[in-house]
């Protein structure tokens, strides 16, 4: 799956919601990421659930250095149009499981009756930031190298449950507006916990 992830492939189909800095729209980054992560799946896409509310939607739960944030009224604007890109993608809408749900992998029988009969991928994105990837407890800063080439980066956090239990990979989607379409260039992996 992760080699699959980090493989490039590109396209985008343009729907628009500003980012309130005036770079990549929301729907348009959004779309990216979920075609990236679908592409890239091991398991069908039955199997794929996307929560539409962004990860650094309320700016008072998360640290602005590694997701950027907006306020509640544009992360409900933007929760609406990643609604509507997944009706058209057919990517059905879920939310992200809890640890409490399904602990993370290797858990005790007695733990996991909460997992699901069947492999689950649980996605959630990020709202676009200026510049490449970031991840300061790893030492990876590419943000200042990303703005001169006039990317964006869209973090995205990846649940895999399975009936055994659960594991997270945290990456960043890298985009880049090309020939006036915005095009997938890379992700970067950024941590896992398997």
């Amino acid at each position: 799956m992760l080699a699959a992830l980090c493989c490039a492939c590109g396209g985008a189909r343009p729907v628009s919601v500003p980012h309130p800095d005036g770079g990549v729209p929301d729907s348009v980054a959004f779309e990216l990421a979920v075609r990236r992560v679908w592409e890239s799946a091991v398991t069908d896409s039955a199997s794929l659930e996307v929560a539409v509310p962004p990860l650094g939607g309320d700016s008072n739960a998360t640290d602005p250095l590694l997701v950027a944030s907006t306020d509640a009224a544009t992360a409900r604007r933007f929760a609406e149009a990643r609604r509507r890109v997944l009706h058209r993608l057919g990517v059905r809408e879920g939310v992200i499981p809890s640890a409490a749900d399904c602990p993370r992998m290797p858990v005790e029988a007695d733990r996991k009756t909460k997992c699901p009969g069947t492999e689950l991928q649980s996605l959630v994105v990020g709202i676009p930031r200026s510049g490449g990837a970031y991840f300061p407890f790893g030492g990876y800063d590419e943000r200042e190298k990303g703005r001169l080439l006039g990317e964006w980066a869209v973090r995205v956090i990846i649940v895999y449950s399975t009936p055994g239990g659960s594991h997270l990979t945290g990456a960043d989607v890298v985009i880049r507006r090309e020939k006036g379409q915005w095009m997938f260039q890379r992700v970067i992996v950024l941590f896992t916990d398997f």
